[in-house]
């Protein structure tokens, strides 16, 4: 899973100006307007639990051995909330990862959920690679779960600023559809980007 980038919240700042002087004398800048400060950032940083992706954090629980999921997450000091949880759940379930036993309501991996759990991936991803080792197109796969993992949302391919001039914007999006040939998927255009690269 990825982190976005965002802004550091006023506790974090205050905190970060606290160090600036602790070995010698020191001076801390913080570059942005006080109107942000006083109205736009929030107080405190929003946990990380609530944040990222929790079917990871569900995949892992269960291999670990918590089972039912709800009594390990709400034992959190800032639980997410059980639709958050349930919907991660939901999804693990698609995937195949796990089961649900109706008598008691425990969930119990199966073996693709167990497999899943040992890889560093977010589990759509891992099972795609898994799918991929049978049928032996690893290398593909394993290029585009890179490309998707990428905290850009442009992938391999590097975006001019939106402020930048228009030019480049026109620019960028020729030299990529010169890469893509013609080919409307942006996986496919990765891996060719990618073999292209190899090539030079």
């Amino acid at each position: 899973s990825a982190l976005l980038t965002t802004f550091a919240p006023v506790s974090s700042m205050r905190q970060r100006k606290g160090r600036a002087g602790r070995v010698r004398h020191g001076v801390c800048y913080h570059l942005l307007p006080w109107r942000m400060v006083d109205g736009i950032l929030p107080m405190q940083a929003v946990p990380e639990v609530r944040r990222v992706s929790l079917e990871a954090l569900c995949l892992k629980t269960l291999s670990l051995g918590y089972s039912p999921v709800r009594n390990f997450v709400s034992s959190l000091l800032d639980p997410p909330d059980a639709e958050r949880r349930l919907s991660a759940l939901d999804r693990l379930n698609s995937l195949r990862a796990l089961r649900v036993h109706r008598s008691s309501g425990r969930e119990v991996l199966t073996n693709v959920g167990k497999w899943m759990s040992q890889v560093p991936l977010e589990p759509p991803l891992a099972k795609m690679m898994l799918l991929a080792s049978f049928l032996g197109v690893l290398r593909p796969a394993a290029e585009m779960a890179s490309s998707l993992s990428l905290q850009s949302s442009s992938g391999v391919f590097i975006r001019p600023r939106h402020d930048a001039p228009q030019e480049e914007h026109q620019r960028a999006k020729q030299e990529r559809l010169s890469i893509s040939d013609g080919c409307r998927s942006d996986m496919l255009t990765t891996l060719k980007a990618l073999r292209t690269f190899e090539q030079e």
